[in-house]
Formats: C-alpha cells, structure tokens, sequence
C-alpha cells in the first residue's frame, strides 16, 4: 500500500510536464467553453514560463491532497489526483504556443491525458478492492506521465517534464510520496 501511494503521489507531479496558462486565455477559453486556445501566440520565452508556473502549481495542490492511511481511501485519493491531472491538461491546452512548440504541447497533453485515463481505472480498482491491479496502474500511469518529459525539457522547460528524483535529490521523488509513506507505515508481509 505505502508503495502504491507513494507511486501516484509521484505520478501526479511528474505526469504534469504540461500544465500553465495566461489566467486571462484561461478564463476567456473557459467562458467560451473551449479547451483551444486563445490571442495570439505566446513567444517561446511566455510559454516555456506560464507552463512553468501551472506546474509548479500543479506540484503544490497535488501535495495538499490528504493522503489516505489505509486501503479504503485509496480510490479517493487517485481520484482527487486524476481531477487535478485533468484540469492541468486543459489548462495547458489552451495555451496558445508559438509554432515550435505546437509538437511538444501535443506530446506533453496526449501524455497527461493518458496517465489521467489510466489513473481513473487505478481509483476505480482500488474503490472496489482491487489493490493488484490499481498497484499495477500506478506503474503505468507513472511511465505515461514522463513519456514527454525528455521532449520538454529539450524545448525548456524547466519545471514542467523536470525529472523529480533528480530535482529534490530524493528516490521517492516528492514531499507527499515522504508523507505517504510516514504516514501509511510498513507494508504488510514486508517489515519495511
């Protein structure tokens, strides 16, 4: 169980190397009732730094979600993380990107749309029990959050696709995956 929370505590900050937007295109999008985007095109230095900034953001909301303590507030939790996933994936596509980076918002929101998908089969399999196949799906939802990563942090983003072992020097990767982990105890049968 500490495991499989501390994998989607990961998985949440590492599926968003595409998360940001302008609040102004944000808003005026979501008043429309589009996820396209919107004005004209953001230079590669305003979107490299709005992607940024949502997933900064995304890293901080994504570390408030209560972790659950047991099994049967798991589903909870992958759920509250693949809303947060989907809302990062709409917001990031109504960015207006310049013309090069048309191809690695693509990559970076077919990657957050695919590990969003897969953790809502995750929170689904837990709610009913599941726990092998909802480990299973946190594995995977984790390689579909960092499939764009290499792409993004090519183009330049910095905090979006960051690898974040490597960011905060940790194996587990993330203040929450710590918290999961305290806070969710040894596994069973491991000792650990």
């Amino acid at each position: 169980m500490r495991k499989l929370i501390a994998a989607f505590a990961a998985s949440s900050l590492l599926l968003l190397g595409a998360c940001g937007g302008d609040d102004a295109d944000v808003d005026t999008a979501a008043e429309e009732g589009t996820s396209e985007p919107v004005g004209d095109p953001l230079t590669k230095e305003e979107f490299i730094e709005q992607g940024d900034a949502l997933c900064d953001a995304l890293e901080v909301a994504s570390s408030q979600i209560e972790v659950p303590t047991d099994e049967t507030d798991f589903g909870r939790f992958l759920a509250e993380l693949a809303d947060q996933g989907e809302e990062a994936s709409r917001q990031f596509s109504e960015l207006n990107p310049p013309e090069d980076g048309e191809e690695v918002q693509a990559e970076l929101v077919a990657s957050l749309d695919a590990a969003v998908e897969t953790r809502k089969g995750a929170a689904e399999a837990a709610q009913a029990g599941d726990t092998v196949t909802a480990e299973d799906l946190a594995r995977q939802a984790r390689e579909e959050g960092t499939a764009a990563d290499a792409a993004a942090r090519e183009y330049g983003f910095q905090v979006c696709g960051a690898d974040q072992d490597e960011a905060d020097g940790s194996e587990g990767g993330t203040e929450a995956e710590a918290d999961a982990e305290a806070d969710a105890g040894p596994e069973p049968g491991t000792g650990e």
